[in-house]
């Protein structure tokens, strides 16, 4: 059994055909399949209530930022009718 590995020039990541290798796990076999949207993913910008900006990797730090915190409970104080915590 011989694999034939390859180096993208672009990323420097060894790319393995998937195909070719026996027994390999169906999860590795999707992130290589799926690997250009799952980065594209992360990638996306988001715009928060608060005027912050994150990225989809910086979302937990975001929302414990000081920015964040004063207005989440400016929100809550002034507005406690409008559902503005996430799944509530």
């Amino acid at each position: 059994m011989s694999e034939r590995s390859e180096v993208d020039p672009l990323s420097s990541i060894p790319v393995v055909e998937v195909e070719k290798v026996e027994k390999v796990p169906y999860y590795i076999k999707s992130y290589w399949i799926h690997r250009e949207a799952i980065i594209a993913k992360k990638k996306v910008p988001y715009l928060c209530g608060c005027g912050g900006r994150y990225n989809y990797s910086g979302k937990v730090s975001h929302s414990y930022t000081q920015k964040h915190q004063k207005w989440l409970a400016y929100s809550l104080l002034n507005y406690p009718e409008q559902n503005i915590l996430p799944h509530s």
